[in-house]
């Protein structure tokens, strides 16, 4: 059974994990990850959210959500352990955070992608997310899209 957990301490190592597991696979990991990683806490502490999804206790996939500014929040740190990928918890966690941008009176829902992460992209189409950007990001080498969705 899948359960959505919403900032979970026992959770944060896993989000950690998770994160820079799916990072190393595809690219490497940067300032920003380590900072986050030493204290993942600070998302929650800041007034974001961590969204944690458990099947049978284990953690198998993590985001947050967190305000950029009073109308646009960012959708971040998004991964699913690969062992269950295909079974639906990606969505979940994504339809969790859409929830919860909107019942905090967010208009707009912001994420920062790459092109060749095409399946998470086919994800992020299907709930209504559009590129709004393309091309370098100040803060992230791996990031060359972004994406918005109108709440």
């Amino acid at each position: 059974m899948t359960t959505l957990h919403t900032n979970n301490p026992a959770h944060l190592a896993a989000f950690v994990a998770l994160n820079e597991a799916w990072i190393s696979e595809h690219f490497e990991i940067e300032e920003a990850d380590r900072r986050l990683a030493a204290n993942p806490g600070a998302i929650a502490a800041a007034g974001g959210v961590v969204f944690s999804a458990t099947v049978d206790g284990a953690v198998a996939g993590v985001c947050a959500v967190v305000a950029k500014d009073d109308e646009v929040q960012e959708f971040i740190r998004f991964a699913v352990d690969p062992a269950y990928r295909g079974l639906g918890i990606g969505r979940r966690l994504i339809e969790a955070a859409i929830a919860y941008a909107r019942s905090n009176g967010a208009r707009q829902l912001e994420l920062y992608s790459n092109t060749k992460l095409t399946t998470a992209r086919a994800l992020y189409d299907s709930v209504g997310f559009r590129v709004s950007r393309e091309g370098p990001h100040p803060d992230y080498r791996r990031v060359n899209v972004i994406m918005t969705l109108d709440l």
